[in-house]
């Protein structure tokens, strides 16, 4: 018999098989570990490390390489799974992932304490209540925020949410929101030998004497894209200092209601405000007093403040491109501040004068020698001094070095300024001298040096 041909028809749809899987029993394993293959080619389980939450379906993985997620370590609050985050880090250091932490947190001890190795912590959508001062006292820090993040000051003996002191550098904080909930006297303080402070993109608000604060000899700081306002105080201030900060700078932050000054730099070397937007502060929008080389320009001022840019004893440096618009009182003031260059502001409105430049405003306010006498100066070996009052530039004469056969090399002249003057006598912007020569000299044959030494 011939069988008949049959074509294999492909099915339309595809098959779906439900195979049923009993499930058994693996001897030795505890709830919630995942099995994995150990090395000796059987089944392992890590109960610290790796597990599965089978009510939350959720994987529970506390570390990876050099992170650690701060949720999943044990603490009570907030704050002790940060430190125990902190802790499980290695020697050299790694990132603390709070961003699964949510809600409302708490923070009731010093997270930063102990910790000496490289940290960089990073906070999610929560509002942390903080009742203890936060003190960074180490190198290469970094607190990075989410614009949901706020560090709430509840308790008064905080102080601040942040301080950033002795043994600080490369520091940044950065982003969220920073409340000192009319309990906090300050937001951050950078004090002590802080050296590299970059604080940006964040908000700060509501505290009882300053918004941010440098202090001590902190040094080389910067305040960036930070809006502060409803400040008791100063909003932005550099103030208190010990011997002087050098390298301050405030760019692009926005200050509005402060009942103190709007941005403060008290004895700073170095230090600008430049690109910021400062609105109805009770005092002086920007004040820098006793300042060297301020560099103060491209900010536009608005209301309130009894002047709205003022310079006083500043030894020296620029105020330019401004703009100032309903000034109280004078929009712009140098005072006893030489070697300043003010130029194209623009003052809208004030209620009265437009600049003042103000009496001791000349060279002379800070000139240590004139140059017109031998007086006080000390020659080398094979040189003499002498004055000569026929060929100078200014004064009575000019001081003549001459140089006899047997001179080699090292210094002419010296004079001894003494410990009355300023130690950062060298950050000054400008060093003025005439020098003539009778004789073509090649370049850097003959050379100024402002030194602690000859």
């Amino acid at each position: 018999a011939t069988l008949p041909q049959v074509r294999a028809t492909p099915i339309p749809y595809p098959m779906v098989l439900s195979p049923s899987v009993n499930a058994g029993t693996i001897v030795g394993m505890t709830a919630g570990a995942v099995p994995f293959g150990s090395s000796s080619g059987g089944l392992a389980q890590d109960t610290t490390n790796f597990t599965w939450d089978d009510a939350l379906n959720l994987l529970q993985v506390p570390k990876l390489n050099n992170v650690r997620y701060c949720g999943q370590f044990t603490g009570a609050t907030a704050g002790a799974k940060i430190v125990a985050a902190f802790a499980d880090l290695p020697s050299t250091g790694g990132v603390a992932d709070c961003r699964g932490l949510e809600g409302t947190q708490t923070i009731s001890q010093d997270i930063f304490s102990g910790v000496t190795k490289p940290v960089a912590l990073l906070l999610g959508c929560a509002t942390y209540q903080i009742t203890a001062r936060q003190l960074v006292s180490t190198a290469n820090v970094r607190v990075a925020m989410q614009p949901c993040t706020t560090l709430k000051v509840t308790d008064a003996a905080a102080l601040e949410a942040i301080a950033v002191t002795t043994g600080a550098s490369n520091v940044i904080i950065e982003g969220g929101v920073i409340d000192g909930n009319s309990l906090g006297a300050r937001c951050i303080t950078n004090t002590g030998t802080a050296d590299g402070v970059t604080i940006r993109d964040l908000e700060c608000k509501s505290t009882t004497a300053y918004g941010v604060l440098t202090t001590a000899n902190a040094t080389n700081v910067a305040s960036e894209r930070v809006y502060v306002h409803d400040i008791t105080g100063h909003a932005l201030a550099t103030d208190s200092l010990t011997s002087g900060t050098t390298r301050v700078s405030y760019r692009n932050n926005r200050v509005k209601t402060a009942t103190g000054q709007g941005i403060r730099m008290s004895a700073v070397r170095h230090g600008e405000a430049s690109g910021n937007i400062i609105e109805s502060t009770t005092g002086v929008a920007i004040y820098a007093y006793g300042a060297d080389y301020v560099d103060i320009h491209d900010n536009v001022i608005r209301d309130g403040g009894t002047f709205h840019i003022h310079c006083d004893a500043c030894g020296g440096g620029q105020i330019h491109n401004n703009t100032s618009i309903n000034a109280a009182a004078t929009a712009l003031v140098v005072e006893v501040s030489p070697f300043m260059d003010v130029s194209e502001n623009i003052v809208v409105n004030s209620a009265s004068s437009g600049i003042l430049l103000a009496a001791g405003n000349t060279i002379a306010a800070d000139q240590k020698n004139a140059l017109d006498a031998t007086t006080g100066l000390t020659a080398n070996t094979n040189i003499t001094l002498a004055v000569d009052t026929g060929d100078k530039q200014e004064g009575t004469g000019s001081v003549q070095a001459t140089v006899a056969a047997g001179f080699t090399t090292g210094y002419l002249f010296y004079q001894d300024l003494g410990a009355s003057v300023d130690a950062d006598y060298d950050l000054r912007p400008w060093h003025r001298f005439w020098v003539k020569s009778d004789t073509i000299l090649a370049d850097g044959v003959l050379q100024l040096k402002v030194s602690s030494s000859q």
